[in-house]
């Protein structure tokens, strides 16, 4: 993929999420690993050299993300937490 069209791809990612997760202010920050607060979604950085490989990796974990906005209830998922021990938690993120 040349380095023009992945500087394009990553300046509209924001609007891209914006708009597929019908959320004005969310944020798209290149700082991985892949997640989500509901409020900002993180990103693995997206080199300026990336193949379509690396790319489709990236877009799809950003995808994912976006879906995690849609559809999970974080206020649920923080009251369930707190109920999982520590080695719970890191377990549940490292998997």
């Amino acid at each position: 993929m040349s380095t023009r069209r992945i500087r394009d791809l990553k300046r509209s990612l924001p609007a891209i999420c914006r708009a597929v997760t019908r959320t004005k202010g969310i944020e798209l920050v290149f700082q991985g690993p892949p997640r989500t607060d509901g409020k900002t979604i993180y990103s693995d950085p997206l080199p300026i050299d990336a193949d379509e490989e690396q790319v489709a990796i990236i877009v799809g974990d950003i995808d994912h993300e976006c879906g995690h906005v849609l559809y999970t209830d974080f206020d649920a998922a923080v009251q369930a937490l707190d109920h999982i021990s520590h080695e719970g938690k890191r377990a549940l993120v490292h998997d």
